[in-house]
């Protein structure tokens, strides 16, 4: 009875790994939280799919779910895109990479975990856990200030006792 109960044991742990795969197991699975963060803080943030779909849109800030791969064997790829007013609008690629749980099939998954498993789950890749982008200088244009060049002899007299050379 005892026997048995430890055969049926055994077998179940050994079909478990047989059956398992690494890059789900240790890696987890699609999706995944990816952190978009500005500075300054608070600028609206879009995230487009390779295909040009939008899949999330926030405020700085903010955590996206984001799929690991865009279909069987294919990485994912993302772009997102920070605005906020007064600043420079900035864009970063977000991509897939693969797993290195990934290799762990060879000696735990087998061909199920490389070829079934961890492809169509999406396991087999990962994605970076922050994307931060610094939005630059405020933009004076977009303030309402405009900048002019003016030649020495256009200059207004009483702006020529404020004048520093430079050499």
């Amino acid at each position: 009875m005892i026997t048995k109960f430890i055969l049926k044991s055994t077998i179940g742990v050994i079909s478990s790994f047989l059956l398992c795969n690494c890059a789900t197991i240790f890696g987890g699975a699609s999706p995944k939280q990816v952190s978009l963060e500005s500075n300054p803080p608070g600028a609206n943030v879009t995230v487009t799919n390779k295909n040009g779909e939008q899949v999330f849109s926030g405020v700085t800030p903010v955590s996206a779910m984001l799929k690991r791969s865009s279909g069987y064997f294919s990485q994912a790829k993302y772009t997102a895109e920070f605005s906020k007013k007064n600043y420079q609008t900035r864009s970063a690629i977000i991509y897939g990479d693969i797993n290195p749980w990934y290799f762990g099939n060879i000696i735990f998954g087998g061909l199920i975990g490389i070829l079934i498993v961890d492809p169509a789950t999406g396991a087999m890749w990962t994605l970076n856990d922050k994307c931060a982008v610094s939005m630059g200088g405020i933009n004076s244009n977009q303030q309402g200030k405009k900048s002019q060049a003016y030649n020495i002899n256009t200059i207004p007299k009483e702006w020529r006792s404020h004048l520093v050379a430079v050499r």
